[in-house]
């Protein structure tokens, strides 16, 4: 529906703190599902890797449910 893309364009201009907080939830995603899992898949690696530490406790828990702890160096605890 044209309406809801008009409706989230006119937010992210109107509302910058809107489009920042988008925009680091997009990036968290990115790598945590794509980049992250991808990059350990063909054994490759970056300074700092595709952690995501810019992410407060409950918004990582909310993005990523099956994550008990928010991943550091070290590595994550997971519930299954």
């Amino acid at each position: 529906d044209e309406s809801c893309i008009k409706t989230l364009d006119e937010r992210i201009i109107e509302d910058p703190l809107f489009a920042v907080n988008r925009a680091e939830r997009l990036l968290a995603l990115f790598l945590l599902n794509l980049e992250k899992p991808g990059m350990e898949a063909g054994g490759a690696t970056v300074p700092g890797g595709s952690d995501v530490d810019f992410l407060e406790d409950d918004h990582y828990r909310i993005m990523m449910p099956k994550d008990v702890v928010k991943p550091t160096s070290s590595t994550t605890v997971k519930t299954n």
